[in-house]
């Protein structure tokens, strides 16, 4: 349903997997080049999360973009850091951009646990 809702509008579409963050950064990484018509964030390396969506919001600033991240769960599994890491990134520079941002994924306790449930601060 997601693919359908953004088959004709200007976004990535990024699928996670359980491999490395480093991995999901790298294929994170081709897709934006790809979508955006970056050739020069193709041949970069060793990217993190932080500089991947700046690209995304400088691209994002005269047309609205569509970041999909599907799957999620796998991201958090993968780098514990992920979840509050993406919180920081749309406080900081998502929520005011042009951009919409979809998260979602299959399994539905991570999902729950990932990003329906504020942390856990103390006993």
């Amino acid at each position: 349903m997601i693919r359908h809702f953004v088959a004709e509008k200007r976004h990535i579409y990024f699928l996670a997997t359980q491999e490395s963050d480093l991995e999901n950064r790298r294929t994170f990484q081709r897709q934006t080049a790809k979508a955006l018509s970056l050739p020069h964030l193709d041949k970069a390396s060793d990217l993190d999360w932080e500089f991947l969506f700046a690209e995304a919001v400088r691209a994002a600033h005269s047309t609205r973009l569509i970041i999909v991240i599907d799957e999620f769960q796998y991201l958090g599994l993968v780098n514990a850091a992920f979840p509050s890491i993406l919180q920081r990134l749309w406080d900081q520079q998502l929520a005011q951009a042009n951009i919409m941002l979809i998260v979602c994924g299959s399994l539905l306790s991570l999902m729950e646990s990932q990003v329906l449930k504020p942390p856990h601060n103390g006993p």
